[in-house]
């Protein structure tokens, strides 16, 4: 067996693996899946309407959060780290709004109205969309509501 650096390691070259990305993320940002993300309620920032948490986001070079890269909210990254670190009551605004009869993230995805990552009954009508925990508190879903309600907000750096 020949030895070769892998991921910047050396051991026993057995498999060809894929290197994860390396990212740097900025102080006060969290990496979560190779993507960085700032929670306003972490770092002591004050509920905003949803244009104002947008506008915070873009002051700071990025935008409010996409998700739903995955297929539930168990192993969504950001919604698992919300729940992980006890901010799952938190109702905190994303990146999703809707745009005529369609819910599209700031990254230009279609947010489908049979996402799993919705509430039950949801989204009913609303234009902004924020993180709501199930009543048992076990999972938190996507809820569509008032943009003019002041919450907290997470932000992805692009």
């Amino acid at each position: 067996m020949s030895t070769i650096g892998i991921c910047g390691y050396k051991r026993p070259r057995l498999v060809e693996r894929k290197c994860p990305k390396r990212i740097h993320c900025p102080a006060g940002f969290v990496d979560l899946d190779e993507r960085c993300y700032l929670f306003s309620e972490q770092l002591g920032e004050s509920p905003r309407s949803q244009l104002q948490a947008k506008m915070f986001c873009q002051v700071i070079g990025g935008d409010l959060a996409n998700i739903g890269h995955h297929h539930s909210s168990q192993s969504d990254p950001v919604l698992k780290y919300l729940f992980d670190n006890g901010m799952a009551q938190t109702e905190v605004w994303l990146g999703a709004e809707r745009t005529g009869s369609t819910f599209t993230w700031t990254d230009g995805r279609d947010l489908s109205e049979d996402s799993p990552l919705w509430w039950y009954n949801q989204p009913n009508g609303d234009a902004c969309v924020h993180t709501i925990a199930s009543t048992d508190s076990k999972r938190v879903y996507l809820l569509d509501n008032f943009c003019t309600k002041e919450r907290a907000f997470v932000c992805e750096k692009m």
